[in-house]
């Protein structure tokens, strides 16, 4: 079975993105180190899952971009989670207005590499309200926004996770956290 894994940058206090939506904070950081490491998890991505905000930048930016990213993202098979999008034309996407879970059970199901849920806070949020991820694929910049679109919203109950991976890149001093959710 195919695994639905959440990959997003956040910050140290937990926010997605700034107020405003703003990715400074990532951009300002990453460097060759953390490009590359991107670059080698997109090769494991069979199918990428945005949500409409986060499609439409990228589609505005991938779309003319070049290099190894670029040439994977306009590759890689998309389904965009929107309920004001009228078409989804960048990148081999296709467009879903509603059965979240379901569109999901078959993906999963079906055969291929990892699916990578990559599309702002508001879809990450639905998609653990709904309880289809499996793993967090999470890189922590060192900032602090005090204030911004947190990734987390209270749920009710603890849920453990396992640790699977972590890695510090040197320069920027990013961190992944790779975990899963533990079994029982």
């Amino acid at each position: 079975m195919r695994k639905v894994i959440l990959s997003m940058s956040v910050t140290l206090d937990g926010f997605a993105a700034g107020p405003n939506g703003e990715m400074d904070w990532v951009t300002d950081h990453n460097d060759d180190e953390i490009l590359n490491f991107i670059d080698q998890q997109l090769d494991r991505k069979g199918t990428i899952l945005l949500g409409g905000v986060t499609y439409r930048i990228w589609s505005q930016y991938w779309a003319t971009a070049t290099g190894s990213i670029a040439e994977k993202l306009n590759r890689i098979p998309k389904l965009v989670f929107s309920r004001t999008m009228e078409t989804a034309g960048w990148g081999n996407a296709t467009l879903v207005k509603d059965n979240i879970p379901e569109h999901i059970k078959k993906l999963k199901t079906g055969d291929g590499l990892e699916i990578m849920l990559q599309g702002g806070p508001g879809i990450a949020q639905t998609f653990m309200q709904l309880n289809l991820i499996d793993e967090f694929q999470l890189l922590v910049y060192p900032v602090l926004l005090g204030k911004g679109k947190p990734l987390y919203i209270p749920t009710p109950g603890k849920t453990g996770l396992e640790l699977v991976q972590t890695r510090k890149f040197d320069r920027p001093g990013v961190v992944l956290l790779h975990y899963k959710y533990t079994e029982g």
